[in-house]
């Protein structure tokens, strides 16, 4: 909120029942490191709102597989490297007067609805994607256009290709093998995120614990 700042790493953001998974607000600026954002509802993963900055790597980002978009953005900026994105209506719902920036690159992407992604017209100057692999049956929108599966739109998109396959393993956000594309001064860079191991013995500890306006419960011993 704000003109705050914060930094999370190796964290789990799930089952959250009021907002986004995690948002941010106003002029705060908020950092996310090896995280996994994951089974929040019933509103988007992210929310980036006003003018606020949101920067993600490394992070798995899953939507719930239903209609609902897995971020909203509005007038300031997401920033996305080496993330995994999966799993909702779309990938981004912005604002109607939406001045913001979108950037992602080295990322795997898929698992959509109705489009890939929503790039409105005057929207294509300040996406920025690089690197990425998309998966699955649909789409890009940009500027109203539907895009064919497997089109990868152009100026904004620089060396990203489409995958055949898709991913498996823990919440089947994994690649099967390791993919790399090269970043803007050549260097390869692995495609899509690798969480540590803490993080996953994270998830797997507090997956059953049950939250609502009313609090917390915690199954194994009942305590709220």
């Amino acid at each position: 909120m704000h003109w705050s700042n914060s930094s999370y790493a190796r964290c789990v953001f799930m089952n959250n029942v009021f907002e986004g998974g995690v948002a941010a607000n106003d002029h705060s600026a908020h950092t996310y490191s090896s995280c996994l954002v994951v089974h929040n509802r019933p509103f988007e993963q992210v929310w980036q709102n006003n003018d606020s900055r949101m920067f993600f790597d490394n992070c798995v980002i899953i939507g719930n597989g239903d209609a609902v978009p897995l971020m909203f953005l509005r007038h300031g900026s997401a920033s996305f490297r080496q993330c995994t994105l999966l799993n909702a209506g779309i990938l981004n719902r912005g604002a109607e007067d939406n001045r913001g920036t979108l950037s992602i690159e080295h990322s795997l992407i898929g698992g959509m609805g109705t489009a890939l992604m929503d790039i409105p017209a005057g929207m294509e100057k300040r996406v920025m994607l690089s690197g990425n692999l998309y998966f699955g049956d649909r789409g890009f929108r940009v500027a109203g256009k539907l895009l064919l599966p497997g089109e990868v739109p152009g100026s904004f998109d620089v060396n990203s290709q489409w995958y055949d396959g898709k991913p498996a393993g823990r919440l089947e956000a994994e690649l099967p093998r390791a993919v790399r594309r090269k970043n803007a001064a050549g260097e390869e860079r692995r495609v899509g995120a690798a969480l540590p191991e803490s993080v996953w013995r994270s998830y797997a500890k507090y997956l059953h614990v049950e939250t609502s306006p009313a609090g917390v419960s915690f199954p194994a011993d009942g305590r709220r």
